[in-house]
């Protein structure tokens, strides 16, 4: 997919996170999973599902800056990370994501819409508490599932306030 890979995540993101604790900015975490893959590649096969994942990480590559990072977390699950961003940048840029994978991500035999779902978690500057990189991944992989629950297609949040975690609906 041209991705980075798991094993990359785990050596990048604790010390992406100990640099925004250290320069007091925030940092964002998006995981993107498609909505019925399993379906897609039982239609289409897997050849095509290949190539649903690589339009898909073309188009989050070129939704985030060059300072965000793409990572291919297994199967068809994606991990973003956002240095120096905040709750409503964050909203953004996983709407658009969201936008641009309904209009560009549907293979040419396939009578429905590819859709996502997106669980996106920040660490805030203002929280005083370190936040180590897999409690991020966690609250991210819970947003997600909720978008999932939700009937997908969605963005869901994980924020933290005053030290506990509060999922919301975009």
């Amino acid at each position: 997919t041209g991705a980075f890979n798991r094993a990359w995540l785990e050596q990048a993101l604790g010390k992406t996170l100990r640099q925004a604790q250290q320069q007091n900015v925030s940092m964002g975490l998006m995981l993107i999973d498609v909505d019925q893959f399993k379906r897609i590649n039982d239609t289409l096969g897997h050849p095509e599902g290949d190539l649903v994942l690589q339009k898909l990480t073309r188009i989050l590559r070129e939704s985030i800056r060059m300072t965000d990072s793409v990572v291919r977390y297994g199967g068809d699950e994606f991990i973003i990370t956002l240095k120096d961003v905040n709750s409503d940048m964050l909203t953004l840029i996983a709407d658009q994501i969201l936008g641009r994978i309904r209009v560009e991500l549907k293979p040419a035999t396939y009578d429905q819409t590819v859709t996502c779902s997106l669980g996106a978690a920040i660490f805030k500057r203002e929280e005083s508490a370190d936040v180590r990189a897999e409690v991020l991944i966690k609250e991210a992989d819970r947003a997600m599932y909720e978008a999932k629950r939700q009937g997908g297609n969605r963005v869901c949040t994980a924020t933290r306030d005053a030290g506990k975690w509060q999922l919301a609906s975009v």
